[in-house]
């Protein structure tokens, strides 16, 4: 029972979890939900623009961003060597506020600490930037299969289990502004493969779906103008009244004659 109890608690693996969470996505329920996400990713990063676009995601493979207007596109992973850079995922080879979009892709699930992974985005990403953050819903069939699938052996489901509402909180404490936070992947499937598009909207908001997206901007921190406190006055100010001088009194002064000089003193 410890055994168990002390895998529960450990760090994530991220060598061994890795490639299980690609072979995960090759399968016929990955590449569903794969289908889903690059959907509703794709609607949040071509509203953005700008010449830098840094996409983490857990599988090596995938290219999220072929809709992005962004010029520069790039991905990086800690094991694969086909990304444009290998690097830890909380230690990013980019200078601070240089990068105009990050997407994450399952990343902070898979990370020993996501909120070392979101400083180091909030580092990276310029003001007025876009975070675009998927991640496995916690509060849905699959999120409750995951949590007893932890256990099993080779399970890809040994990560953090992180609510969207947590997330949009950890945002907002390191200054982004949570624009939209969607959901897909709902049980049954027949519920998204409906036509009508109202129930498509319906589906976005319902917070069961297997899946979340959620699409924030970067405040600028600005200067607060410190405003002066004036007190009130009982008596406003409404006119000039004269003054009188007031009376003083100076010492006497004393009168000293002159005489002039004679002949003989001068000589």
């Amino acid at each position: 029972m410890k055994d168990i109890l002390s895998r529960f608690k450990r760090q994530p693996d991220t060598e061994v979890l890795l490639p299980l969470l690609e072979q995960w996505f090759e399968g016929e329920a990955g590449q569903l939900m794969l289908r889903r996400q690059q959907a509703l990713v794709s609607q949040a990063i071509t509203e953005s623009f700008g010449y830098h676009l840094l996409q983490l995601s857990v599988d090596s493979r995938l290219h999220l961003f072929d809709e992005s207007r962004v010029q520069n596109n790039y991905h990086c992973h800690p094991l694969a060597s086909n990304g444009n850079a290998r690097c830890e995922f909380d230690q990013l080879p980019f200078a601070s506020e240089s990068l105009d979009v990050v997407l994450l892709h399952h990343v902070q699930e898979y990370v020993s600490n996501p909120h070392t992974l979101l400083r180091e985005v909030q580092r990276v990403v310029i003001p007025h930037g876009r975070l675009v953050i998927v991640g496995f819903n916690p509060w849905s069939i699959l999120g409750l299969y995951g949590q007893v699938a932890r256990f099993f052996p080779r399970s890809i489901w040994q990560n953090h289990s992180i609510s969207p509402r947590r997330i949009k909180d950890w945002l907002s404490l390191l200054g982004f502004e949570t624009q939209r936070c969607h959901f897909g992947y709902h049980s049954p499937a027949l519920m998204e493969r409906s036509d009508k598009p109202l129930l498509k909207r319906l589906l976005k908001q319902w917070p069961l779906g297997g899946f979340y997206m959620i699409s924030a901007i970067k405040k600028e921190a600005g200067m607060m103008p410190i405003k002066p406190s004036w007190k009130t006055v009982h008596k406003p100010f409404v006119g000039l009244t004269p003054v009188k001088p007031r009376a003083t009194h100076h010492a006497p002064i004393k009168k000293t004659l002159i005489t002039p000089l004679r002949e003989e003193d001068v000589a």
